[in-house]
């Protein structure tokens, strides 16, 4: 299934609301979206799983770049696939890379090298990319571009400096795909004749997509959940999506222990690794505590919002005042003092700082704060 890009005016009207963000600069416009946002209310419909990392120019409207859309894991609500959906001769399947997703693209004759969720790498990540980009890398991108015209280069950059999932031996940008801006089609290497003729001419590390073979989704997750010191699997399906299906090393707890304060615990740690879309999905054997943790997280959400309200009422008080009128308003609130330093937190840096605060608050009082959150939830 092959469909424009959004519109620009359409997809800032989408980015207008949480979870999504807009970044500016040199006439670019960069729309995506915050990880901690994930479960907001949000539609996930086409347009809005389109807004991840695409990139337009603003003084024209055109879309200049477009990574990946959003997908989800097997097992996620947001999923649009059943676990008993049989696999089918077009469906391809390739490992999945632990790294940090290398767009590539064109714009007034310039090539740009950003991430999903930001028009300049960060130095962190410009340093990883510099040790992994290579020469070969610069001919393909170019031959790539006059070949396939109108594209994006999809790579996952990996260094064994930085923290991932995996270990890697040495850095490398890895191309996962090619996809066609105009239209969404992606080329994939091992399954479109027209990139592997380049690749082989250029010898640029890349995955291999291959027929998913037999069975269903459900009985794949299953052969693959094993597997050890790999992040996953990513499927494509003929319908046009992709899928994810992760190792139970990956996901991050054993499916063997089912008490609930294990899982709480490892929802704990899901939330200090911005992961929570691989817990969740881990839960889909048991729809009803996944459930109760989704309406945990929800309400987790809720009270950031409270205390950035709190906050707003009291942003341009001198300090001391802020302190006293939030005391003075959350007394009679449950778990007092971690209110007040969520709302302290809000008061000196936002929403950023109330979330990174809360996260210190799981890390001391991890097991009150949530069991009092579950009452209210």
């Amino acid at each position: 299934m092959r469909k424009p890009p959004p519109p620009l005016k359409r997809a800032l009207e989408i980015a207008a609301h949480p979870p999504f963000r807009v970044q500016r600069e040199e006439g670019l416009v960069l729309i995506s979206y915050r990880e901690k946002g994930g479960f907001s209310e949000a539609s996930w419909d086409a347009e809005a799983r389109e807004l991840r990392g695409i990139v337009y120019a603003e003084a024209t409207g055109e879309a200049v770049s477009r990574p990946f859309h959003r997908f989800f894991n097997l097992g996620d609500p947001r999923c649009g696939f059943p676990p008993d959906r049989p696999l089918k001769t077009n469906d391809l399947l390739a490992r999945k890379v632990d790294g940090f997703l290398l767009q590539v693209f064109a714009f007034q004759e310039k090539l740009w090298f950003a991430s999903r969720a930001a028009l300049r790498l960060s130095k962190a990540e410009h340093a990883s990319w510099r040790q992994a980009w290579t020469p070969r890398h610069d001919a393909f991108v170019r031959q790539a571009l006059e070949s396939l015209g109108s594209i994006t280069l999809l790579f996952e950059v990996v260094d064994p400096k930085r923290l991932s999932l995996e270990r890697h031996e040495e850095a490398a940008a890895v191309l996962l795909a090619i996809r066609h801006i105009p239209t969404g089609r992606y080329w994939f290497p091992g399954a479109a004749p027209e990139l592997d003729a380049l690749l082989q001419s250029f010898q640029v590390p890349h995955v291999s997509w291959r027929p998913a073979g037999a069975g269903t989704l459900e009985e794949l997750h299953r052969r693959v959940r094993n597997e050890k010191d790999k992040e996953g699997y990513v499927l494509w399906l003929e319908e046009g999506d992709f899928l994810k299906v992760k190792t139970d090393w990956a996901l991050g707890f054993s499916r063997k222990q089912r008490r609930f304060q294990d899982h709480l615990r490892e929802f704990s740690r899901s939330l200090m690794e911005d992961r929570f879309d691989d817990f969740i999905a881990g839960l889909s054997s048991e729809p009803e505590m996944q459930g109760d943790f989704l309406r945990l997280y929800r309400r987790i959400r809720n009270l950031i919002g409270e205390t950035l309200a709190m906050a707003e009422e009291v942003r341009g008080l001198p300090r001391k005042e802020a302190v006293a009128l939030l005391e003075d308003r959350l007394r009679s609130f449950p778990l007092t003092q971690a209110r007040l330093s969520l709302a302290l937190a809000a008061y000196e840096g936002g929403e950023e700082r109330a979330w990174a605060r809360f996260k210190t608050l799981l890390k001391g009082r991890g097991p009150q704060i949530l069991d009092a959150l579950l009452e209210e939830a």
